[in-house]
């Protein structure tokens, strides 16, 4: 690739030779890749379940619960015995248009849709929690220990998941909270890598073939998770997390001996690329690592936003403008300045352009509060509930809120 205009520096000063940077055999090309295949997988563990959940719940079974507890309230013991009973989980409907090839679609496990719903949505509690963890630990230990150690985590839980749903579908709960846990710390992790790889002129393009491995997982997952629960071993669907773990064990093993946390630790990277990219981030800022009280601070002030109304204006902007202030330490010293200043200054008035169409709007509702009053009570629909309003300034106060009160105070 061509890069002698990139820089107006000489050779000599840069430690490299353009020209003879790699690209199609470079290490961070490599990185791309596997990290491309990376974030295959991890999709790949994420969404098998959607499809491997219709292959496992026997749905006739379910039909005739269903069935039977509308017309009785009780469920039959024989339907629960003949299910639990019959070979994997089949049972005789008793209907004439169920034909033995639908019978043989069923799966072996009663689980209703509460069940289902909760099996599918459990991956997100763990997701949930080790987004920002991720990021901390990749700066710590290396985005290459925690993106493979956790994937490894998430490929064990994989491999279990047969076991666990056939065990109970609380274990199988479990298992999959432990993969979206684990999952969770892959994009913060591979932000990490990519901060000690990738160059500036180049970025762009790393990280984005990087993460479209992301869908390209989605892509090939769902058609080849369909075709293994029909045709794949060990009874169907749990074939979908065994070759989804091994692949994922391979890829476990290829990350862990090619890829560093950093160009300068990597044992096969040539020297011209190496020069190139530490030559390339030299300028880029180094970030100290924050503590605990510079993240919770910022967080806790947004949070706050949310608790005020609008009838306090001051605190609202002094909360937003402090947030975001503290969150951006270059823009810092302006926006606390900002802040200060208008939590001592500011009047909250609303100025004459915006009053026209305030004052318009205010007096069309006063107006049809006054026709429709009765008795000093005034019925008001909103949102389909009624709510009584015992003048029409209050439904002003909860229509318009601060620009009533300012309203008011002309």
């Amino acid at each position: 690739m061509e890069r002698s205009d990139q820089y107006d520096v000489s050779t000599d000063e840069k430690g490299f030779d353009p020209d003879k940077v790699p690209w199609w055999t470079s290490s961070r090309l490599a990185l791309a890749v596997l990290g491309f295949f990376g974030f295959l997988n991890v999709y790949a563990l994420r969404v098998n379940m959607s499809v491997a959940v219709v292959c496992m719940v026997n749905h006739t079974a379910i039909s005739m619960k269903e069935m039977t507890t509308n017309s009785s309230g009780n469920l039959s013991t024989t339907i629960v015995a003949s299910s639990s009973s019959s070979h994997c989980g089949l049972i005789s409907t008793g209907s004439e248009n169920k034909t033995d090839s639908d019978a043989d679609m069923d799966g072996e496990f009663v689980w209703d849709k509460k069940v289902q719903g909760i099996i599918l949505g459990s991956f997100f509690w763990g997701y949930l929690f080790t987004q920002i963890p991720g990021g901390w630990l990749a700066t710590k230990i290396g985005g290459k220990r925690v993106y493979g150690y956790c994937m490894l985590g998430a490929t064990i839980a994989t491999f279990l998941t047969p076991i666990g749903a056939q065990t109970h579908y609380i274990f199988l709960i479990a298992l999959r909270v432990i993969v979206g846990f684990t999952s969770g710390v892959c994009y913060p992790s591979m932000h990490a890598l990519w901060g000690n790889w990738a160059p500036p002129l180049e970025r762009s393009k790393l990280v984005s073939f990087t993460y479209a491995g992301a869908q390209v997982g989605n892509v090939i997952t769902f058609p080849l998770a369909g075709v293994l629960c029909k045709y794949g071993f060990a009874g169907g669907w749990p074939s979908i997390f065994y070759v989804l773990g091994i692949i994922s064990s391979i890829w476990f093993v290829l990350w862990m001996i090619f890829v560093s946390d950093s160009p300068s630790e990597h044992k096969r990277i040539s020297k011209e690329e190496k020069a190139y990219i530490l030559y390339t981030l030299r300028d880029s800022a180094k970030r100290e690592d924050n503590k605990l009280s510079s993240m919770l601070v910022p967080a806790v002030l947004l949070i706050g936003l949310g608790y005020v109304d609008c009838s306090q204006p001051g605190i609202a902007i002094t909360l937003l403008v402090l947030g975001v202030s503290l969150s951006g330490a270059q823009y810092s010293a302006f926006y606390v300045f900002g802040a200060i200043f208008y939590a001592i200054f500011a009047s909250g008035t609303v100025q004459p352009w915006a009053r026209k169409e305030i004052e318009e709007a205010l007096d069309a509702e006063v107006e049809l509060l006054q026709v429709n009053k009765t008795n000093g009570k005034v019925n008001h629909e909103e949102n389909g509930d009624a709510t009584k309003v015992t003048d029409p300034m209050d439904f002003c106060l909860q229509r318009y809120c601060i620009y009533c009160i300012v309203d008011t105070q002309k």
